[in-house]
Formats: C-alpha cells, structure tokens, sequence
C-alpha cells in the first residue's frame, strides 16, 4: 500500500501512535457508551421486537409501527429523486467554469449511475431513519485484468522485450529446437494486464462509524472513521503488509460492535474456518480514520488518513491527504449535533402504546369467547373439565358445580383510543393512509379539497426529509465522488452518458464550486404536475417550431426532459424507448435540414406568391377589359335601343298615320251608306204612305223624322249603342 510515515514523522512515530490510540480508543467509547445503546433499541423496534413483557397464555402480538412508517417513506424517497437524470447538478459563478462543471455533473452521475448509487441512496436513507445517521463511503481501487493465456513464436531478443513491458505478463517459454535467421526461435505464453480504476460506493454499517463527543460535523471532528472485524487475508487484501499483520494477536469479537451488529443482522455471525490451520483466517480489529494533528510542529493541523490494525491500534499506513470519502446522511437536522434524534426513537413510544392496547383487546376478545370457568373439584371431573373439544361430557356428582365467568366486552370502547394513537403517530411522521395512494373521490366523509389538503400536508413531511437527505448525505456522496476522481485520476477518462462516449480529464478540475439538488420536489400532486408540463410542453414546441431544435432557449434536450418527467408520474421509466437521446450534431444536423427545408418552403411560397400576384394583376386586368367591353356593349346596346325605337316610333306613326287613312275612309264609307240607306228609308215611308192610302185606313201615313245633317251638309247615320238606335 506504500508509505506508513511522511518526512514529516520521522522522529515522533511512538508520540504519534499514542495519540492515534488516545484518539481511536476515545472516540469508540464514546459512541459505544453513548449512541450504540439507543441505535441498538431502535434496531429492536425496528424488528418488531418491544419493551413491553407479557404474561404466558396473554397476547404477544407486537404492532410494528417503526418499521412500517420507515418503509412506507421509502418508496417516497424513491420516488423524488428518481425523477430527474442528473440528481446533482455541479455550478460555478465563474462563466469560464461551466464546460468543467457540466463535466464534472456528467462523470460523477456515471459513476452514480453504474456503481450502486441507488442502493446507497436507499440504504443510506434507512439508516438514517432508524439509526440516526446513515454512512456512505466513496473510495476508488485499482485492479488489474488478465487476459486468457495466448502463445505466439518468437525470437529471444523478442521475448526479452515481451517480459520487460509492465502490462504483459509472461506464463512460460518452452524452446522448439527451430532456429531462424540463425536464432533460436521459442514459444512464449504469455498474457495482457489491463489496469481499471474501479469505484466502490457502499453502505456502512452505523455501528461501524465513531467520532469523537465534541464534533458537530465531519469538517470540526478531531477524528472520525470506520472500524471492522477483518480476517487476516482481507486485510492484506487491502493493500497491508503481510508480515506485519501475521505479528499481530487475533482480536475479539465480543464487544459493542458485535452485540449491535447481532441486533441488526438479527442473528449471529459464526466462524466456520478453523483458525489453527487457517492462521490467515483470524480476525483482526481493522479501523479507517481521518485525524486533524499536527504532526510537523507548524501550528497547523495536517489531515492525516491512518490505517490501523489489532486492538493496539497499530498503524499499518499514514498519508496527509486533502479530502475524505465519507457522505453522512441525515433525514433529521439538528444544530450542533451531529447525531439527531431518529424517527424510530420518535416512533417508539407509539409502537408501546398500540401494542398495549391492541392486546388488551385481543385478550378481551379472547376471555369474551373462551370464558374461565369455576369447578368444585370434589364434585367434577378434572379431566373433563379441561377437555377443550366440542360437545365433550363433563362428570360431576351434581348439578350447579360448574360456573362460567363472564367478561364484558369492553374492546369496542377501546378501537377510538387506538385510532386516536393511530393519528398522533401519523401526524409525528407525517405518513398517513392518505399519502399511500388512497383515491381523494373513494373518501365518503370528507370532501376532496380536505382530503388533499391532508395528502399534501403529509407530502410535506416526506419531502421535508427528502430535502434533507439531499442537501446532506447526496451532495457529500457527490462532492466525495469528485474530490476523489481530482486527487486519484492522472489520465482522460471516457464515461458513456446517454448512449454515447464521451472524454473528461479530472486532473484539470478543481472543486472550488457549488452543487445543487435535482430532487422532484413540490406543493402540487400529480395531476396538478402533470398539467403544468402539459402546458410548458405546448410552449416548447412553439419555440423549437420557431427557433429549431437545438436552439438555446427551449430545444429537443428540454422537452424530452419535460416529457421524461411526465412520463415519470406516469410510472414509465424507459423514457429513450419513447424518447431517445439525441447528440447535439445529429440535432444540428436536424436543424440545418429544418432549416433548408424552411428555406426551400419559404421559396415555394415566394414563387407561389409570385403566381398569385401575376394572377391577381391579370384577374385585374381581365376584369377592367371586361368593365371596358361592358361599357362599350352597354355604349352599343344604348345607341342600338335607341335606332330601334326611334324605328318603331317612325313606324308606329306610318302606321297611326294609314289607321287614320283607314279610319277617316272607313267613316266616310260608313257616312256615304248611311246617306244611301236614308234615302232608301224615306223612299219606303213615301210608298208606304200611298199604300195607306189606298186601302183606305184615313189615316195619314206619318212623316218621316227629319234626317239631322252633318255640318257638311250630308245626312246623319244613325249609330246602334247597347241595342238602341242613337
């Protein structure tokens, strides 16, 4: 593993053996003394197990509340910070620093994403819960690969260059009596060494971790680390000197951390391995700390990363290092105390009462159905007074020997008591029934305005400890993500992100920035979040519609991460089988062809305009010449109306003119026959007259009326009007 003691120590190695072992010892017993004891009950309960006794033959039953509160969180947890890609977001007030920050947010996701993030989220968080605070640690090993053997024919001096390189290894050289070019020529095996840099993000156990009493956080602790019982073997597996670690006299695993790891394990840990023939199987106390000391006699203190190994503590390995790889996590802030109070201890007090009170009831319950009885054991038979089975005969020497006890049912009087402990304890944790899912509509005596009211009050709580979890524990596991990637990776280091390679040096970072919490927090549900990216998604697509895909106000990355997010409270989780990533040259590609394509549209609709233009001038056109031609044919029709009926003036007088001919001809016909018929009438008065005469009837015949006269002298015709003679 390399050095145990700088320049620095050289001279002080005993002085600084002893305060590491004052140090170590103290902060163990601290926490051994004054934390392992509350973590270990809150464990208990956390198992279902309680304080309380009962009698034999009573009730036993154990309400679980800790632990179904702790677990009904969780999936909450889960939730909202499982709806964003990029759970940490790395920023500087420096603009030269924003291509390293959104490097920087790139790799350390990666390495969230590919090693276990989640589960130390998750695992983290538990622990937090129940055991006050929950430990995550960040560390980065190398390991080396070898490929399968292969065999390959060559030269000595070949060979000899083959051994030399550091990333081959070679298995063997067996000689094949051939010579080449007067050489010898030999068949070597051998096989490559590929070195990787693997990162570990585990959960440690919460008994594991020590402090000294005065600390408040992890920056003013004097020391702080991780002890394990190793076997041997493990250790050197960690890079310890063999030798020195076969020196030291096996430890015992009887002490608090055994009996608090027991309690959370729930069953104890055996060896099987026999340590008389297995030496390198015994274990060891093995404990990791940091320690502020100042060991070159400055007046300033050194952070020191030590490894020590056996109930000496002895130290196996020392290096003044620059950061620690530790991420606490707290569900609970408390200042000025690094261990708060957890909701298990707050819990514990709640899970005693229902379980008293729920047995009571049940052995109420029990006494109303399977009543004690009364027997005059002189007068009845034991046996068959104990025969439990149906319709069994009970002997006795005579009647009225046997008594009933009855108790009251009293456990109806005593549900509304252990409902009333049921919303006490919701509302210490803020998880209700409510906030699991119930439909708002399925609630018959409360309205859906209370009932979210009362989802959203609890959302509060759970999002409380979510923000919690988020500012402490995720953003140290991050920070300790690139803290270690600056000080650990000297060379490039290529990291897939959204189905694509890309290359980041973390050498040329620094840390010397801010980091922010993606976590799906807020006041609305779901359908209300729903709504409000449905119309933010309406916004975007006018923008990419406007401004094309990659355009940096609101482009394809923006919405997809809109539409991700919708499909998240939808509860689909493959986003890029909906919605796949898309790089930025293929978006720029996209927008080039959106571009041409606007452009070649733009030009169709130019040229269309151009069209409807010229149309429009000739439609103009066509219609002044048809208004022109109107004209003229209105012109032409008017002068032509106006010959015909000057025509038909000319020949309607010919033809008054030749009626009135007709006429005055006509009348002076009709006058020239009156005369003559006038003439033939008095000509018959006169014969008629003489014929009177003659026969003698002495009359005289009478005289004809006297013809009127025209002026011109003629006689006048008489004219017949309405059968009458005028």
């Amino acid at each position: 593993m390399g050095k145990i003691f700088t320049k620095s120590a050289e001279g002080k190695e005993d002085d600084i053996q002893k305060v590491v072992n004052y140090l170590v010892d103290d902060a163990i017993d601290f926490v051994d003394s004054e934390i392992s004891g509350a973590r270990q009950l809150s464990e208990q309960y956390y198992r279902g197990l309680s304080r309380l006794k009962h009698e034999k033959g009573r009730s036993g039953v154990v309400v679980t509340k800790v632990r179904d509160t702790i677990q009904g969180i969780i999936p909450s947890i889960a939730r909202i910070f499982t709806q964003s890609d990029q759970i940490c977001e790395f920023w500087s007030d420096d603009e030269e620093d924003e291509a390293m920050t959104k490097d920087q947010t790139k790799f350390c996701q990666n390495i969230y994403d590919h090693y276990g993030g989640y589960e130390c989220l998750i695992g983290a968080t538990v622990d937090s819960l129940k055991a006050r605070v929950g430990f995550v640690k960040v560390s980065l090993l190398q390991e080396e690969i070898k490929t399968p053997t292969m065999t390959q024919r060559m030269l000595p001096a070949d060979a000899t260059l083959l051994a030399e390189n550091a990333d081959i290894s070679v298995a063997g050289v067996e000689e094949t009596g051939e010579e080449l070019d007067g050489q010898p020529v030999a068949n070597v095996s051998y096989s490559r060494i590929i070195k990787r840099s693997k990162w570990k993000l585990d959960v440690r156990p919460p008994e594991s971790f020590f402090i000294n009493s005065s600390a408040t956080c992890l920056d003013d602790a004097e020391i702080f680390g991780f002890r394990q019982i190793l076997r041997k073997y493990e250790a050197v597996e960690m890079g310890l000197d063999k030798d020195d670690i076969m020196e030291l006299p096996a430890s015992s695993d009887s002490g608090q951390l055994s009996t608090e790891r027991q309690t959370r394990l729930g069953y104890a840990v055996t060896d099987s391995d026999t340590t008389a023939n297995n030496p390198m199987a015994d274990e060891i106390l093995v404990c990791e700390a940091w320690i502020r000391m100042d060991i070159d006699d400055d007046g300033l203190a050194e952070f020191i990363y030590v490894i020590t190994a056996g109930d000496n503590h002895k130290i196996m390995y020392m290096e003044e290092v620059r950061y620690h790889g530790v991420a606490p996590f707290y569900a609970s802030i408390e200042p000025n105390n690094f261990f708060p109070k957890s909701m298990a201890e707050d819990l514990m007090q709640d899970q005693d009462a229902m379980t008293a009170l729920l047995r009571s009831i049940l052995d109420n319950a029990a006494l109303v159905n399977s009543p004690r009885t009364v027997i005059n054991e002189n007068q009845v038979n034991i046996a068959d007074a104990k025969n439990n089975e149906v319709g069994a005969m009970i002997r006795a020497k005579s009647m009225g020997q046997i008594e009933e006890l009855s108790t009251p049912f009293v456990a109806g009087q005593t549900l509304p008591v252990l409902q009333y402990l049921e919303k006490v304890s919701e509302s210490r944790s803020g998880l209700t029934k409510w906030s699991q899912g119930i439909d708002p509509d399925a609630l018959q005596s409360t309205t859906k305005a209370a009932s979210l009211a009362s989802i959203q009050a609890g959302d509060a709580r759970v999002e409380m400890i979510a923000r919690n979890i988020g500012e402490t524990g995720v953003k140290a596991m991050f920070m300790a993500i690139l803290r270690t990637a600056i000080h650990e990776l000297k060379q490039p280091q290529s990291i897939r992100v959204n189905e694509q390679y890309t290359e980041v040096d973390p050498s040329k970072w620094h840390d010397k920035i801010s980091l922010n919490v993606n976590v799906g927090l807020g006041n609305g549900n779901i359908e209300s979040k729903q709504m409000i990216l449905q119309q933010i998604s309406a916004m975007q697509q006018q923008l990419v519609m406007q401004f094309g895909l990659s355009n940096p106000i609101s482009g394809y990355n923006q919405m997809r991460n809109n539409l991700k997010h919708q499909l998240y409270l939808a509860g689909i989780r493959n986003v890029n089988d909906y919605f796949p990533m898309v790089d930025p040259q293929t978006l720029q590609q996209l927008d080039q062809q959106m571009q041409q394509s606007k452009q070649d549209q733009n030009g169709q609709q130019a040229a269309m305009a151009q069209v409807q233009a010229w149309a429009q001038v000739e439609r103009e056109k066509a219609q002044l010449k048809l208004q022109a031609d109107m004209a003229k044919l209105a012109e032409q029709a008017k002068a032509d109306m106006a010959k015909l009926m000057q025509e038909l003036r000319i020949k309607m007088e010919t033809e008054y003119l030749k009626d009135d001919r007709e006429r005055d001809k006509a009348a002076m016909d009709y006058e020239n026959e009156a005369f003559k018929n006038s003439l033939d009438t008095a000509s018959r008065m006169r014969v008629q007259q003489e014929v009177e005469k003659n026969r003698g009837y002495g009359r005289e015949a009478p005289q004809a009326p006297a013809q009127p006269q025209a002026a011109s002298g003629a006689p006048v015709v008489p004219r017949i009007v309405g059968g009458n003679e005028v």
